[in-house]
């Protein structure tokens, strides 16, 4: 983490960037590129609540959630948005389980 940078990402922030990095490898062939972003996201969805819900900013180093209020809006529509991006583009059924009920 670069200093003076803050620890704690939005669940946005943390999911926008998830369609890149997993082309990346498609393109150039080297797979490294996309494993940590998807790493990420699956990390961010293995914290869900008992009811499914996500907050809207963790602690990149712990994975502890600073802010435990969940929504769509603001501070998390991208990371939910990238997931449906996920499937669609991939076809893969590990990002749409994320909108199936727990």
């Amino acid at each position: 983490m670069p200093r003076g940078e803050t620890a704690v990402a939005s669940l946005a922030g943390a999911g926008s960037c998830r369609l890149e990095p997993t082309m990346l490898p498609e393109l150039s062939g080297r797979p490294a590129f996309g494993a940590a972003g998807q790493g990420a996201s699956l990390a961010l969805l293995a914290r869900r609540t008992p009811l499914g819900l996500l907050g809207k900013h963790v602690h990149v180093t712990t994975g502890a959630w600073t802010e435990t209020v969940a929504g769509l809006g603001s501070n998390a529509d991208s990371f939910y948005e990238y997931l449906l991006k996920m499937y669609l583009v991939f076809g893969d059924d590990k990002w749409w389980w994320a909108f199936k009920e727990t």
